[in-house]
């Protein structure tokens, strides 16, 4: 039907342009009611080239297609989007083995790489052990969000409300960090849609400095706590939009999307508070 009502409304331009060159019958059209769905961005013209015409479906979406002064009409293919993969580390001590480019991270591409790989639906959260804590903001030396309640709060990794099972590794302005995605349950949503909120930290150049960081993170926090403000380069972009802080809010008040795909700095502390 689409290219139907496409082939009427070329022949249309092309008799107003040359009413000697087309004949009624030449092309046999189905019969329907003439509607202004398609409305084409260029007109024909009497050449001997081809021209190409653009046009807008009733599904919003836009056509191209080439139109030759004798009507031979000939869509053009959209080229295929390309899928850009990015390597995925479950084990964190392998993280260097995951490099991700800093725009990927930058331009979200990354986060929606990871939607769409199906790489947090692999450890689904079953929503009968979650625990879902408070959080606060702290407005200290380095500002951050943690989770409030009686310690421990979320010793027990099947009451969490959140993933840590990504990792990577990329260098932004000469820094080297450690990445990892934190995905987060949301009631309501498919797992395909669930918020990836990106927790960075700049990295020790010996092995040893790294693994305790690592250690830190992963063992001795049993939640993040996000700096609320940019502490390194990277963060920077995240920190710059005019409704960040409103959007840190929308998180603290329990909503996790208000921060997906954002870049945030991670606090590394040893404290029995956070167990």
């Amino acid at each position: 039907m689409k290219h139907g009502i496409f082939l009427m409304a070329v022949l249309s331009i092309l008799a107003a342009c040359n009413p000697n060159m087309l004949q009624p019958t030449s092309i046999p059209i189905p019969s329907f009611t003439p509607a202004p769905i398609l409305t084409p961005t260029s007109t024909p013209t009497e050449s001997s080239t081809p021209t190409a015409l653009t046009f807008k479906n009733p599904d919003g979406t836009l056509s191209t297609y080439t139109v030759t002064p004798d009507g031979t009409v000939t869509p053009i293919e959209s080229p295929t989007p390309e899928i850009v993969e990015y390597p995925i580390c479950t084990d964190p001590e392998k993280f260097r083995d995951c490099v991700i480019p800093p725009d990927a991270l930058l331009d979200g591409s990354y986060v929606k790489f990871l939607k769409d790989s199906g790489v947090g639906e692999k450890h689904p959260f079953d929503k009968d052990k979650l625990k879902i804590a408070k959080l606060v903001r702290w407005y200290d030396e380095e500002d951050v969000v943690v989770y409030s309640g009686s310690n421990p709060i979320y010793n027990n990794v099947e009451s969490r409300p959140y993933h840590r099972d990504v990792y990577g590794f990329t260098e932004f302005e000469g820094i080297k960090y450690f990445v990892s995605p934190v995905q987060f349950y949301v009631e309501g949503l498919e797992p395909k849609d669930y918020p990836w909120i990106i927790a960075v930290f700049p990295i020790f150049d010996d092995k040893k400095g790294v693994d305790l960081q690592i250690r830190y993170w992963l063992t001795e926090m049993n939640f993040p706590a996000w700096i609320t403000k940019s502490k390194s380069t990277i963060t920077r972009q995240t920190f710059d939009n005019p409704d960040i802080q409103k959007k840190i809010d929308g998180f603290v008040a329990g909503d996790p999307k208000a921060l997906d795909g954002k870049i945030i700095d991670v606090n590394l502390v040893k404290s029995k508070y956070y167990k």
